[in-house]
């Protein structure tokens, strides 16, 4: 009976890791009960076998569950769960726009130090190059980088 229940315990071990490795990643309950059950297991070989049973118990625990995650990894199991798309296209938020650098704009909101600017009939989010501008300032596009649109206000 003891053999049954240290069995279970393991096997218990092994199967909630691989539910905290692949369907619940992060320090969630598969993983906590994961480590209770092999403690447990390993806890109760210790206790009922003595020593020699209680580090075969370790051994074949970490063993066994290092060949059960390769042979899980390497299974058509995992492929199905595995997104394959690539991205190959880049994002421009200001595409179709017609914005350029000298466009003078109004601040919609508060630029502190990024806000929201109406310029040429389009709100865009840009970011101020020095102090805060108060909403409904003017402002001189100064840099148009990928990073981002840079404003100045009108003096």
């Amino acid at each position: 009976m003891e053999i049954i229940i240290l069995s279970s315990l393991i096997l218990a071990g092994i199967i909630l890791l691989l539910i905290e490795l692949f369907l619940l990643p992060g320090a969630s309950i598969a993983g906590i009960g994961s480590a209770v059950a092999f403690l447990g297991g390993i806890y109760y070989a210790f206790t009922i076998y003595g020593f020699s049973v209680g580090i075969a118990t370790v051994i074949v625990s970490v063993v066994f569950s290092a060949f059960t995650i390769y042979r899980f990894m390497k299974s058509k199991t995992l492929d199905k769960m595995s997104l394959h798309a690539t991205v190959d296209g880049v994002n421009d938020p200001l595409k179709g726009m017609n914005i350029a650098v000298g466009d003078i704009g109004v601040a919609v909101s508060r630029l502190a130090p990024m806000g929201k600017v109406n310029v040429n009939g389009q709100t865009i989010e840009v970011k101020v190059v020095s102090d805060m501008v108060d909403q409904n300032t003017e402002v001189q596009i100064i840099e148009i980088a990928k990073s981002g649109i840079v404003v100045a206000r009108i003096k």
